[in-house]
């Protein structure tokens, strides 16, 4: 037997992980970005700090076009736009889609199995992501940059 609530802690956990995916993916896009600026020497040139700090806060959609426009790997840009479709139907079209359905116990079981759908593609995008992030973090240590400790791992938050 499902509950509301059951409902309710499957959508949080996920639009959680939608958030973490988010703010992996600009993190690793400022720092594919920053690496061709530096590339092209314009790091320091007028303008890029702005542009970089925008970036920042882009969503989980410009992200990843962004990120698209600079790397060219089809199985990326692939898992990406599922995670992102996965992503927007969960935000903007899941509640409404099972508006009538979310009155009993027995229909709160089809909305989890459509969590449970919708987890597939943003947990491999997530997956992809991270690992790149966490790739990247012991070389910037080594060249002398501060870095941030890595996340927490599902297990440790309860997730697994």
């Amino acid at each position: 037997m499902a509950t509301r609530d059951d409902v309710f802690v499957a959508f949080g956990k996920l639009a959680l992980k939608c958030q973490m995916l988010e703010h992996g993916l600009v993190a690793l896009n400022m720092f594919v970005q920053s690496m061709v600026y530096w590339g092209e020497g314009r790091l320091e040139s007028e303008g890029v700090s702005s542009k970089l700090s925008q970036k920042r806060k882009s969503t989980l959609g410009v992200a990843a076009n962004d990120l698209h426009k600079i790397l060219d790997l089809p199985e990326l840009k692939d898992t990406l736009d599922k995670a992102v479709t996965a992503r927007n139907h969960l935000q903007h079209d899941f509640f409404q889609s099972f508006s009538f359905d979310f009155q009993s116990n027995t229909e709160c079981v089809d909305m989890l199995q459509r969590l449970s759908e919708l987890r597939g593609p943003i947990d491999t995008a997530y997956n992809i992501v991270e690992k790149t992030v966490l790739q990247l973090e012991e070389p910037l240590k080594t060249a002398g940059y501060k870095v941030g400790g890595s996340p927490e791992t599902e297990e440790a938050r309860g997730e697994a």
